[in-house]
């Protein structure tokens, strides 16, 4: 027995994937800055570092995920609709990572762990990963 009836239930089924991974990362993300900041404003250096460090690697873990599955996508047969709304969810994942970034890099040049220089550039660098995925999920004129 197949898993999916037709190429449009596996469409439907990548793109609420795409979606639910890019909104949990998002919130992982925005939960990890902000317990670095209070890590930070604690004076626990180490705290903060570990909570960017994770923040970093999931971030990565994520992307590739989410590369994975628009590949999948693109196999299948996917609507308009479901290019679009994936292509939202992520432009809305990059975005927040790019913010969560310049906030850890900000950081870093304040006098935080050594690893906030890290992490903020792992974190941009797998924000920019996700440019090679949405030139296919813009909108054609």
């Amino acid at each position: 027995m197949t898993r999916f009836s037709s190429d449009i239930d596996r469409a439907a089924y990548l793109v609420t994937s795409i979606v639910a991974l890019a909104n949990h990362t998002t919130t992982l993300a925005v939960d990890s800055a902000i317990e670095a900041a209070r890590a930070e404003e604690a004076g626990n250096e180490r705290g903060t570092a570990e909570q960017v460090s994770r923040l970093a690697v999931g971030a990565g873990v994520a992307v590739g995920e989410i590369a994975w599955l628009a590949h999948e996508l693109d196999l299948s047969s996917p609507l308009d609709v479901e290019i679009a709304t994936a292509g939202v969810a992520i432009t809305g994942l990059q975005a927040s990572l790019l913010a969560i970034a310049a906030a850890i890099q900000e950081v870093a040049e304040a006098g935080g762990p050594a690893e906030a220089f890290a992490s903020a550039d792992a974190l941009r660098n797998a924000a920019l990963a996700l440019d090679e995925l949405l030139p296919a999920y813009q909108p054609t004129p």
